[in-house]
């Protein structure tokens, strides 16, 4: 009886030890053993319970906190693999910060190998939906009957046609996937000295993923983003670890990812991005201590006069391309005759297509704009590095001290003294068509991004033709019969040449009103004609009327 009540006693206290060191295996299990049973369960496709397993490990804090490659980074691996197979963006975040934690101070190069193959998973099942999402629209067993009673009343109801739909289903999920794992991976690695490369090839590969599948608002997100963290690089400057802004490989990084943004937002037609991203640019050439290249100075103004001339802002448009020719003249070392030429043509008729003695921000005067406007001119000023606003005659004056005439093709000087130095209000219209033409022949019989580049100018040359055309005939006439300055400006619509002249003096270009009764041109005021075609100095008043009876 002893012995039994021995036995019956001390059973319970054996199997209740076991049943603890059983517990405590599971509460803190081995690193090894939680690898090789989450390879088992990927092998049978069970990623929510390896994710569970692994995540253990991963953010455990009793286990091994020092780092072993053969062990944590299979691990971490897995780990990001099966948040990718359930798109579990904000656990997959947060493993990057314990794993950034575990090695950044002993090797850093396994996270980054560990986060671009984590983004690469991400890709590569984007581009299988995708592809399955185009695919579903194309299986179709019967073709006579492709409009379905589901297609037809859900285009009743719905805008969507059965791509959008299809892509709603298959291809929307994984994009929102992708485009938050490129947010959080930039989000942990933003002020990070060694990780810099990597986070600016992943902000690289979000702007390209923006543009391939069309997503503007997120680009705009990750334009703040990037705004905000360099912000923070600002904000903590000399705390350890963190980016060293007056490193010249530091701020190679950052201009070339701003000039990529710049190209991402005129590719998406986003030009109030991209007026933005010149910003960016222009606040961190004040870091270099040494002039940045040459070649990334000529392509960031380069992509500035394209923005200007979407906005049809053509004097600082004019000024962009001046400075790309003055730059790229004295720095390039081979610059062939016909680049130099090809280059003189663009900024020639680029500030040719400068409205004459535009008076810009006159309207802003009665609506109390003068400050904003004042800020703009500051601004923009501060981008081409000049002191002042530039002019058209300023301008003219600069192409022929840098010999931007000299260099240009035939036909376009031929087409700038007849708008410039020829006073000939009868004959100028006939003469300006002539040398249009003559540009067009040449443009056509030569390819490349500079014809294509010089076509754009011939429309914006007409505007220019009639003000010089009416500027010059009302240093004669006081008064011209409508049907008199048609036949003078022949190639030009009736109802168009009205609405040119009263633009012309609405914007102070010129000084006339339109006298509907008498049919007839007025023209008044003390406007004179420089020797060069140009306005002259004097004080004047401008009249925009229409009189009818």
């Amino acid at each position: 009886m002893p012995g039994l009540f021995v036995t019956m006693v001390w059973l319970p206290l054996k199997r209740k030890s076991e049943k603890m060191s059983m517990l405590m295996y599971k509460s803190h299990p081995k690193p090894q053993n939680v690898l090789k049973r989450a390879q088992e369960l990927f092998a049978i496709e069970n990623y929510e319970e390896a994710l569970e397993l692994l995540q253990e490990i991963v953010k455990g804090k009793r286990t091994s906190r020092v780092w072993q490659k053969d062990i944590h980074e299979p691990i971490m691996q897995l780990y990001l693999h099966a948040c990718v197979r359930l798109k579990k963006s904000q656990l997959a975040k947060e493993g990057l910060y314990q794993y950034k934690a575990l090695c950044q101070s002993v090797n850093i190069k396994s996270l980054e190998d560990v986060v671009r193959e984590y983004l690469r998973l991400a890709k590569k099942f984007t581009l299988e939906a995708k592809e399955k999402s185009q695919q579903s629209v194309l299986d179709i067993d019967d073709l006579d009957s492709i409009n379905s009673p589901e297609s037809v009343l859900m285009s009743a109801v719905s805008s969507e046609d059965t791509q959008d739909r299809t892509n709603r289903t298959f291809l929307m999920p994984w994009l929102r996937f992708l485009w938050e794992s490129y947010r959080h991976c930039m989000e942990v690695f933003k002020n990070h000295n060694k990780l810099e490369r990597l986070y600016h090839d992943i902000a690289r590969e979000a702007f390209q993923f923006c543009q391939e599948y069309d997503r503007k608002t997120e680009f705009r997100r990750l334009c703040d983003n990037l705004r905000y963290h360099l912000a923070q690089v600002q904000k903590y400057q000399g705390v350890a670890v963190t980016i060293d802004l007056t490193s010249e490989e530091t701020l190679d990084y950052h201009t070339k990812t701003r000039l990529l943004q710049l190209d991402t937002a005129i590719a998406m037609d986003l030009w109030l991005e991209a007026f933005k991203a010149i910003d960016d640019f222009h606040s961190l050439l004040s870091y270099y201590k040494k002039p940045p290249r040459p070649q990334t100075i000529v392509d960031y103004y380069h992509k500035f006069a394209l923005v200007c001339f979407q906005s049809q802002n053509m004097l600082y448009h004019a000024a962009a391309l001046l400075r790309v020719y003055t730059i790229t003249r004295d720095y390039k070392k081979s610059f062939s005759q016909d680049e130099l030429a090809n280059l003189s043509n663009v900024v020639l008729l680029a500030v040719l297509t400068i409205p004459i003695q535009s008076q810009e921000g006159w309207l802003t005067k009665y609506l109390d704009m003068m400050s904003m406007h004042t800020e703009n001119q500051r601004r923009l000023c501060a981008v081409l590095s000049i002191p002042a606003p530039p002019t058209r005659q300023q301008l003219l004056m600069d192409m022929e001290k840098f010999g931007v005439v000299q260099h240009a093709s035939k036909c376009v000087v031929d087409l700038y003294r007849s708008l410039q130095l020829s006073f000939a209000p009868l004959h100028i219209h006939d003469t300006v068509l002539k040398s249009v033409e003559e540009v067009k022949q040449q443009l056509q019989g030569s390819e490349g991004e500079t014809t294509t580049e010089l076509t754009k100018y011939i429309p914006l040359i007409q505007p220019v033709m009639v003000v010089t055309v009416l500027k010059q005939i009302s240093e004669i006439y006081k008064l011209m019969k409508l049907e008199r300055l048609q036949q003078i400006l022949h190639s030009i619509d009736a109802g168009e040449l009205q609405k040119l002249c009263l633009g012309a003096a609405r914007s102070g270009q010129v000084q006339l009103s339109i006298d509907e009764r008498a049919k007839c041109v007025v023209f008044g005021g003390a406007l004179k004609m420089g020797a060069g075609g140009g306005p002259g100095i004097h004080i004047y008043t401008y009249t925009y009327t229409l009189t009818r009876t």
